[in-house]
C-alpha cells in the first residue's frame, strides 16, 4: 500500500514538473497541499533516483531558479506509475460496476 501511495505522489509531482519544468518549491508544495519542505524532500528524492535533474537558470537580474528535467529513466519511471495508476482505477472501477450490477439484481 505504501509504494501505491509514494507512486500516486511521485506521479504528481512529476505532472507538475511537465506542465511546469520552472516551477517553485512553493508552488509545488502548495499545489501538493504539502510544506514547502515536504516538496524539496519530495523532488530530492526523484533527483536522487536518478529520475529528476535539476538546472540552475537565471529568473531575473537578481534570482536564480531551477528548471526540472525529466532523465530517461524518469521518463520510464512516470509511464510505468501512470499504467499501473490507470490499471488501479479500471480495476476499482470494474469492482464498483459488480457490486452495483449484484445490488440491482437480475430482475431490476
Amino acid at each position: 500500500m505504501k509504494n501505491t501511495l509514494l507512486d500516486e505522489v511521485h506521479l504528481k509531482v512529476m505532472k507538475l514538473i511537465e506542465a511546469t519544468p520552472d516551477i517553485t518549491q512553493r508552488d509545488l508544495a502548495e499545489k501538493l497541499e504539502v510544506s514547502v519542505g515536504k516538496a524539496n524532500y519530495l523532488l530530492k528524492g526523484l533527483i536522487q533516483k536518478g529520475l529528476l535533474k535539476a538546472e540552475n537558470f537565471q529568473k531575473s537580474q537578481n534570482k536564480l531558479g531551477y528548471v526540472y528535467k525529466f532523465t530517461p529513466a524518469g521518463l520510464e519511471h512516470k509511464a510505468r506509475i501512470t499504467l499501473r495508476y490507470m490499471q488501479k482505477r479500471v480495476a476499482e472501477y470494474e469492482a464498483m460496476k459488480k457490486d452495483l450490477d449484484s445490488m440491482n439484481g437480475p430482475g431490476n
